[in-house]
C-alpha cells in the first residue's frame, strides 16, 4: 500500500472522511498512480533518460538500420506509423536511399509539426534538437513489427495476409498473433509519439491532446503523399 493510500485509510479510520469520500480519492489516486507508470516507463517513456543529441543519434542509426532491413523485407515506409509490401504494388522495388528518403520524410514533418504546435501554444525554452531526438527515437516500435514481418515472411511464405489493403481478419492462430503484433506496435508508437511532443514541448493538459490528435492527422495527411512520390512517376 502506498502512503498516500495509508493516509486515507487512516482518515477513513479517525472518522475524518467518509467512506463515499474515500472511495472517490482512492479512485484518484490509483488513476493518477497508473499515469505516473506509464509516464515513467523506459519504453513508452525514454526521453527522461535520454533527449537531445543522444536521441538525435539513437534515432538516426535506427532509422539506417529500419532503412537496411526494409530493403531484405521488401517493404515502402508509408506515412508517419505504417509500411507496405513491395510485392503488391508495381513499382519501384526499394532500395536503401528510398527508404532512407521515406524514413527521413516522416520524421521532418512529425518533429516540425509538434514544433509548430508548441508554438502556436506559445511554450518557452523550447529546442530544436529535442522535437527532431524525440520524434526519431519514437519510431522503434515500428522497427520491432517490421523485424516481426520479415521473420513471418520467411517462416511462412504463404501468409495470405496483405497489409497493404484493408484489414480483413483471417482465423489462425498465426493471423492472430500478426493483428496483435500489429495493434499492438502500432498502439505503442503512438504513445512513444504522444511523450515524445508532450517532452519536448512542454504542453500539458487539455491543450497536450487536443493538439497532438490535430498533429497526428495532420503530419499523416501530408506524409503519405511525400512518401508516396515514386507511385505517381
Amino acid at each position: 500500500m502506498s502512503k498516500e493510500h495509508e493516509k486515507l485509510t487512516n482518515m477513513l479510520e479517525n472518522g475524518k472522511i467518509s467512506e463515499e469520500d474515500y472511495k472517490l480519492l482512492s479512485q484518484a489516486l490509483n488513476k493518477k498512480s497508473l499515469s505516473n507508470k506509464l509516464e515513467n516507463s523506459l519504453l513508452i517513456n525514454p526521453y527522461q533518460k535520454i533527449a537531445g543529441i543522444k536521441a538525435l543519434s539513437l534515432g538516426l542509426l535506427m532509422m539506417v538500420f529500419m532503412s537496411i532491413t526494409g530493403v531484405y523485407a521488401n517493404i515502402y515506409f508509408d506515412g508517419i506509423f505504417g509500411f507496405i509490401f513491395a510485392e503488391h504494388l508495381k513499382a519501384m522495388r526499394p532500395d536503401f536511399l528510398l527508404l532512407m528518403y521515406q524514413n527521413s520524410i516522416a520524421i521532418f514533418v512529425l518533429a516540425n509539426m509538434f514544433l509548430m504546435g508548441a508554438l502556436i501554444l506559445k511554450q518557452k525554452r523550447i529546442r530544436i534538437i529535442d522535437f527532431f531526438g524525440t520524434v526519431a527515437l519514437s519510431r522503434y516500435p515500428l522497427l520491432i513489427w517490421l523485424l516481426y514481418s520479415l521473420l513471418e515472411k520467411h517462416v511462412f511464405p504463404h501468409n495470405p495476409i496483405d497489409y497493404s489493403k484493408d484489414i480483413e481478419l483471417h482465423f489462425s492462430i498465426t493471423a492472430t498473433f500478426s493483428y496483435f503484433v500489429m495493434f499492438g506496435t502500432f498502439g505503442w508508437q503512438v504513445m512513444t509519439s504522444f511523450f515524445a511532443y508532450k517532452e519536448s514541448s512542454g504542453v500539458e493538459g487539455r491543450g497536450l491532446w487536443v493538439s497532438f490528435i490535430f498533429i497526428l492527422l495532420i503530419s499523416d495527411m501530408i506524409s503519405i503523399p511525400l512518401s508516396r512520390w515514386f507511385l505517381y512517376s
